[in-house]
């Protein structure tokens, strides 16, 4: 009996203890629950999932491995952040973790998403990353690192992805723009811009658009100073005879460029703004069209009270 006993123990364990009770037909161990990608951080000791995504991207940037960095980070990350070549290259703007770090703190935000709060073990330097399950790779991976900002002495929390993203989106912009392309500069450009430009002639566009990549160098958008929030941004990068400064606002969950304009080191003497400049020049054209139709009441709008009532509505247009 000892033995018959022994051999159905063993038996039990071979079969994956798929013993089943009268009425079950689930088996007592679903060995699926014990893949890592499947187990919910909830139940890990010591905050053991976050602490091994962590591990895992901070291991990838250390050893230069863009491989396995890619691996570990989201679909949403890849997409938004890493959408260019040299974009792991670029990386190093954002001065992310490369040490060990100790995951300390997290918390379940819903959703299959995880915030977790890592420190640096010299250091001390704290780190705050987004954890998500991503539905494509199927497995824990980080969504998202938040960077501090200093800004007029006050610190504000910035998505790394979204500072990528906009890094991305104004190499982007300015190679469009150099291309000269009408149709392709104005969809990198946002609807307030968008409709000025569309009314200059063609002539004076190209003319515009000319003196912009003038200016521009080879690697100028390689570290910008950007100062952004959830909405808009700024962006200042160098130029050969000064800085180019760069207006951008989120439009349909994107960014693009609502403005830009060209300062020079050596001389106070600067056009303005590009949608300065197209408003100046279609007010013009618009005036011009005016006069020449002799058409009063769009001239009165288009002239200051003053001028239209000493000189446009009591001279001879003709």
């Amino acid at each position: 009996m000892l033995r018959s006993y022994r051999l159905s123990i063993v038996l039990m364990l071979a079969g994956g203890l798929s013993v089943s009770a009268t009425g079950c037909a689930s088996s007592l161990l679903n060995t699926e629950m014990l893949k890592p990608s499947n187990l919910k951080p909830s139940i890990m000791d010591g905050h053991g999932t976050e602490q091994r995504v962590v591990g895992l991207f901070t291991d990838a940037i250390e050893e230069n491995n863009e491989a396995a960095f890619r691996r570990i980070v989201s679909t949403r990350f890849e997409q938004k952040a890493m959408r260019s070549p040299d974009a792991f290259k670029d990386l190093e703007i954002l001065n992310l973790p490369k040490t060990k770090l100790e995951v300390v703190e997290s918390k379940e935000l819903g959703n299959n998403r995880l915030e977790a709060v890592a420190k640096e073990e010299k250091e001390g330097t704290k780190y705050q990353f987004i954890i998500v399950k991503d539905d494509v790779k199927n497995r824990w991976v980080v969504d998202d690192i938040m960077l501090r900002q200093q800004k007029k002495g006050t610190r504000a929390t910035k998505s790394s992805v979204e500072v990528m993203d906009l890094l991305l989106t104004i190499r982007e912009f300015l190679k469009t723009w150099e291309t000269a392309d009408r149709s392709a500069v104005l969809q990198a450009v946002n609807s307030e811009l968008r409709g000025p430009l569309e009314k200059l002639p063609e002539p004076w566009l190209q003319q515009m658009i000319a003196q912009i990549s003038a200016e521009c160098e080879s690697g100028m958008a390689r570290r910008p100073e950007a100062q952004m929030n959830e909405s808009d941004a700024v962006v200042k990068m160098p130029s050969k005879n000064g800085f180019m400064l760069l207006k951008v606002a989120r439009q349909d969950d994107k960014w693009l460029v609502s403005d830009l304009e060209i300062r020079k080191r050596k001389s106070d003497d600067h056009p303005g703004s590009v949608l300065r400049q197209a408003r100046a020049m279609n007010a013009v054209t618009d005036f011009l069209a005016a006069y020449q139709e002799d058409n009063q009441e769009r001239l009165q709008k288009l002239t200051e009270e003053k001028f239209f009532k000493n000189a446009i509505s009591v001279g001879d247009l003709t």
